[in-house]
């Protein structure tokens, strides 16, 4: 150990000096004091909350009424073209008359959103 000391002593006196030094500079605090605690203060704000009138609502759920039956309907188109790819005539009419019984229903649930949609709009839900 004596050898090892004599043999580093000026790496162990600059390892030292350095670790003292560091330590010195950490615990002294630094230049700039801690910023001080601001004082609570009570401040009152006044939130405006819109509602979306009901009848809005209304308007979108007949809205995605209506994009089911436009995806149920194109589904139904798909498998009537995959069925005339194959020859088989009776099953694409089949899928023929159920794309046409829905068409009652697309103009049923079209009345009713085109009449949802004037409300919502005139009762001020159209965002203007």
């Amino acid at each position: 150990m004596k050898k090892f000391i004599k043999t580093h002593k000026a790496t162990l006196i600059g390892a030292t000096a350095a670790l003292l030094v560091g330590v010195g500079i950490g615990g002294a605090g630094g230049g700039t004091p801690a910023p001080a605690v601001a004082e609570a203060q009570t401040k009152t704000v006044t939130v405006t909350n819109e509602v979306t009138p009901p009848v809005c609502a209304d308007a979108l759920d007949s809205a995605e009424r209506l994009m089911g039956l436009a995806s149920e309907g194109f589904q139904l188109s798909s498998e009537a073209i995959t069925l005339i790819s194959r020859f088989d005539f009776d099953g694409a009419n089949a899928k023929s008359a159920e794309m046409g019984a829905m068409v009652g229903q697309i103009g049923a649930e079209r009345a009713n959103f085109d009449g949802l949609d004037a409300e919502c709009r005139a009762s001020g839900g159209d965002g203007a």
